[in-house]
């Protein structure tokens, strides 16, 4: 089973590990006590970030891989201000493009659901996977 963006909000309101995996339960989500111990504390974590945390948020250099992660036709979500913003892949760049710290990704055209506008510069690293 695919968690939902409901499901994870509603996940991250559990007070204690226990009510964690009793919401899975009612999910049908099969979720040991280990896992609900892991869960409750990466949904609840405080302090300083780890390295990869911090790189994962701080627009660091992202590099693509040797294939788009994304394909035509696929349903995504693309950083819009202040979240992401449903739209659908139109097309992949043919190769790799420098990005603003030179590093190389590919380039895609979206099209926004919403209002429907096109735009043909979208980096990868601004496009994240969406679950309808």
């Amino acid at each position: 089973m695919k968690l939902t963006r409901e499901m994870m909000e509603k996940a991250k309101t559990a007070k204690s590990m226990q009510e964690l995996l009793e919401m899975a339960k009612a999910e049908n989500i099969e979720l040991s006590a280990e896992e609900a111990e892991k869960a409750f504390e990466k949904l609840n974590k405080s302090g300083e970030l780890s390295d990869d945390e911090l790189d994962n948020v701080s627009a660091g250099c992202y590099e693509s891989g040797d294939t788009p992660k994304f394909s035509v036709g696929q349903h995504v979500g693309v950083c819009a201000g202040r979240g992401h913003a449903p739209a659908r892949i139109l097309s992949v760049s043919d190769e790799k493009h420098d990005g603003w710290c030179k590093n190389k990704q590919w380039i895609y055209s979206i099209k926004f659901d919403q209002g429907g506008e096109i735009r043909n510069d979208v980096y990868e690293d601004n496009i994240i996977e969406w679950n309808d």
